[in-house]
């Protein structure tokens, strides 16, 4: 304060500094945060569509694994069988082999699978039939089946019964 006279006159100085800095560096904070919320919400939105693909190809991938193992087991049921007809009836590897691709075409040619033609062959396998004869005799055990709707080993069965009833030989 500056005295004049007997009276004092108080001058103030009021200084106000500009500072380009500071108001940048808050500029680019907001900025920032500004991009960081965006990032975040990009973040999120990604990872919806990552589950989203992810229960898509998950659930692809467990119809896959799904299909592999029921054709596995399907697979090992039919060669389980078909050893027991092998052991049954005592058959040769030959006349395993012929019999296992008259299965197979068999299970081309109708609306059987492997699995039950094999179940028809351990049928006539436990009747008597050796591995040779099974192969004839399935084939019309197929065709009864389809005319009268019967299952395939019942087929199988019902024939076998009347082969050893009237003394037929395959």
């Amino acid at each position: 304060m500056f005295g004049v006279g007997s009276s004092q006159v108080g001058i103030g100085l009021a200084i106000r500094l500009h500072d380009n800095f500071t108001d940048t560096a808050r500029a680019v904070q907001n900025e920032m945060r500004g991009m960081k919320r965006s990032a975040t919400a990009m973040a999120q939105a990604q990872y919806s569509s990552a589950l989203q693909i992810g229960a898509g190809i998950g659930a692809v991938g467990v119809g896959i694994s799904s299909f592999f193992a029921s054709s596995y087991k399907a697979y090992a049921d039919y060669d389980y069988t078909m050893t027991k007809v092998g052991i049954i009836t005592k058959g040769t590897t030959e006349q395993m082999k012929a019999l296992n691709k008259a299965t197979s075409d068999l299970a081309l040619n109708t609306r059987y699978t492997k699995k039950e033609i094999a179940g028809s062959a351990l049928e006539g396998a436990r009747a008597g039939l050796n591995a040779e004869e099974i192969i004839p005799v399935n084939k019309a055990a197929a065709q009864l089946a389809l005319i009268t709707g019967t299952k395939l080993n019942k087929a199988m069965e019902i024939g076998t019964d009347i082969m050893t009833a009237f003394g037929y030989a395959a």
